[in-house]
């Protein structure tokens, strides 16, 4: 990752998106502690002529299960008032949906290459981590699940959570 203040490039607290005060030569990024195995089978394709890499489908559940379960806690607290708890909770739900896209939308080169990715990551106290908020938060009777499952039919959600918990061991 470029050093802070490089020419640019600047690194806000939450995201990777398009300044657009640098127009079409810049990108605005940080690190995520969450994004392990990213560098493994990366997701590629091609747009107008750019090739787009992002990360492999694992690593992104990982990353969006660890923001759904931090989103959750957020909306928990006290300390918020109700409507940044209001927003907290529906941005959980929204990670936890996008865990079932991801799920979804996986083709078949990517559902077998994210085995490897699975078994580099596995180990990692980031992985073990979000095999516990995989088993916390996706029981049937949790918000987050009921939310999930809500864009779903029954048998297609039954087969997103099958192979998620393949994935998570839960």
């Amino acid at each position: 990752m470029p050093e802070e203040g490089a020419e640019n490039l600047k690194v806000p607290p939450m995201r990777v998106k398009c300044k657009p005060s640098l127009g079409s030569e810049g990108i605005l990024g940080r690190t995520n502690p969450e994004a392990i195995g990213a560098e493994i089978h990366p997701f590629k394709f091609e747009l107008d002529g750019v090739e787009i890499s992002t990360v492999n489908a694992a690593t992104l559940c990982v990353m969006k299960l660890t923001a759904m379960r931090d989103r959750w806690e957020t909306s928990q607290t006290t300390d918020n008032n109700a409507e940044a708890n209001e927003f907290a909770r529906l941005q959980s739900f929204k990670h936890g949906q996008d865990v079932c896209r991801i799920i979804a939308m996986l083709g078949e080169k990517e559902r077998e290459t994210s085995k490897e990715v699975l078994s580099e990551i596995s180990k990692e106290p980031v992985f073990e981590s979000s095999k516990t908020i995989f088993a916390n938060y996706f029981p049937d009777q949790n918000p987050a699940a009921i939310a999930a499952k809500s864009n779903w039919q029954n048998d297609d959600f039954d087969i997103i959570t099958g192979l998620l918990k393949e994935w998570f061991g839960a």
